[in-house]
């Protein structure tokens, strides 16, 4: 719990007033954008923008602990527990403003996505450590999953 505290510390240390934050949802509102908001040792943060109906495929985080805060907008999240490698579903959340998923386990995955028609999401991600990648798993459970490297633009 340490960890999280202050990991949470140094990213409110780090960033701008939340309504500054929610300014990068327009940026966000033709494509999907990730921002590099603050790293350090035991913890990295990332904003999101998500367009309108923008979805991921189910993917893990490496095995980190992790909070994911929506700032505006909506976020519905499909949660998954890893069994042999292989996704299954435990529970689905709508998530709208100050709504949070927490994870602390390495077998946890999920998908999200932006419901809205219209409007662009905004989140913000902290999580136990620098994500420098993460497995994406195919909807065919006899595909192997995917590694994918992550990127991030500075804020």
């Amino acid at each position: 719990m340490d960890d999280l505290c202050n990991a949470l510390r140094a990213v409110t240390d780090a960033t701008d007033s939340r309504r500054a934050l929610a300014s990068r949802a327009e940026e966000a509102r033709s494509s999907y954008r990730r921002w590099l908001v603050a790293e350090g040792d035991g913890y990295s943060a990332i904003l999101i923008g998500w367009p309108p109906r923008y979805h991921t495929p189910v993917h893990d985080h490496d095995g980190l602990w992790g909070i994911e805060l929506v700032l505006c907008g909506a976020l519905h999240v499909d949660e998954f527990r890893l069994v042999t490698g292989n996704p299954e579903e435990v529970r689905s959340l709508d998530l709208k403003r100050d709504g949070a998923a927490i994870f602390d386990d390495a077998a946890y995955a999920h998908a999200c996505s932006n419901p809205s028609t219209d409007a662009p999401a905004l989140s913000l991600h902290v999580y136990g450590g620098p994500l420098l990648s993460y497995a994406v798993y195919p909807q065919t459970a006899s595909l192997p999953p995917q590694r994918r490297s992550t990127a991030t633009e500075p804020l």
